[in-house]
């Protein structure tokens, strides 16, 4: 009984107590060995100089902001001056399209073989003009889905409860999102956006899939 009560208390020790010195773990092999399998044994990697891939945190950041300026007076921050809407839209809109456009240019190269140029900047720039000029559509279609889903759930008391209450509703906002990038050509930013909906909903959706006019069948699942 004893031993047994000396290994509880040896395993509720403060953190305090931990070791804290730095050790040295002797990283030269291992480095080497992770060379070794990097550039040769098991290289992945396509010719050309490295390149940054699309952030999944800069991506995050990203939704948040087209969230914003799509749906204002849900979304904006406590902070936010919302007496002009349309200013607050169109300041969220540029600080997201900017970062959007990196995001996209990185996506663009990163896949590319060969180094960066110029085409693949122009076609982030024409890829990102062509995803803002769709946004009210696409507002349009998230106003079906949060329809659909008020309508499938008798729980359910108004909009803006589904809106910012239910946490399906935001995996739809990164669905409809990424499937529009897939589908003007930025399949690898479009897939980092539908794995974040996925990492919050545990539920995948697929970018590639076309979309009905409202999701409902979406919606109700996945609340």
């Amino acid at each position: 009984m004893s031993a047994d009560i000396a290994v509880a208390d040896e395993g509720d020790r403060p953190i305090e107590d931990e070791i804290k010195t730095t050790r040295s773990w002797q990283l030269g092999p291992v480095v080497t060995g992770l060379r070794q399998s990097r550039d040769i044994t098991h290289n992945i990697w396509q010719r050309g100089p490295n390149r940054r891939a699309p952030s999944r945190k800069a991506m995050s950041e990203v939704v948040k902001g087209l969230t914003e300026a799509l749906f204002p007076r849900h979304y904006a921050p406590a902070n936010a001056d919302i007496t002009d809407i349309d200013s607050f839209v169109a300041d969220t809109l540029q600080a997201g399209l900017d970062g959007l456009l990196d995001q996209i240019h990185r996506g663009l190269t990163f896949v590319a073989d060969g180094p960066p140029t110029d085409r693949h900047r122009d076609e982030a720039v024409a890829l990102t003009e062509a995803f803002a000029t769709k946004l009210p559509e696409m507002r349009g279609a998230l106003v079906g889905d949060l329809r659909a889903a008020f309508v499938g759930d008798p729980a359910a008391t108004s909009f803006p409860e589904i809106l910012i209450g239910y946490p399906g509703m935001t995996a739809v906002i990164h669905h409809r999102i990424a499937h529009l990038l897939h589908k003007l050509g930025a399949p690898l930013v479009a897939r980092l956006i539908a794995e974040l909906a996925h990492v919050r909903r545990a539920s995948t959706f697929i970018p590639v899939r076309s979309s009905a006019p409202a999701c409902s069948s979406i919606t109700v699942r996945v609340w």
